[in-house]
């Protein structure tokens, strides 16, 4: 039998091994040919941005997946969760945002923007894959 602290301990392990997002974020390979052909600051921010908008649509398609397959409680569950994955990016990623570095900093902060959004569009991809 398990104690409680180590039966914590493995779930918390195997909860983070077994998230997708945690081995490696999921971004379209648009995003990769564009940043290998921008050439400055602004062509990657443009990249950025556009990934942002693929990511976004991503996520409320998987959204919309996964409220389709849930029950009426878990769907509250998963709005609930959503609005507070929500403060979440709003708070990490406007850490990012560090006034004194410029554009560097807006980069940055929509970076952190960008792969939290795949990251969490990748979590949620894999709750509709198990519902199915």
């Amino acid at each position: 039998m398990l104690s409680a602290k180590k039966f914590f301990i493995t779930g918390y392990t195997l909860f983070f091994l077994s998230q997708p997002a945690m081995a490696e974020t999921v971004l379209s390979s648009q995003y990769s040919a564009c940043v290998a052909q921008s050439t400055d600051i602004a062509d990657r921010h443009q990249c950025v941005h556009t990934e942002i908008n693929h990511q976004e649509k991503r996520l409320h398609a998987t959204l919309q997946k996964a409220q389709a397959q849930l029950s009426h409680s878990r769907n509250k569950a998963l709005q609930k969760s959503q609005r507070i994955w929500e403060k979440y990016k709003q708070a990490i990623c406007n850490f990012h945002l560090d006034p004194d570095a410029g554009k560097m900093g807006l980069l940055d902060a929509d970076t952190c923007v960008m792969q939290v959004t795949a990251a969490r569009a990748q979590q949620l991809e894999v709750l509709t894959v198990a519902g199915e």
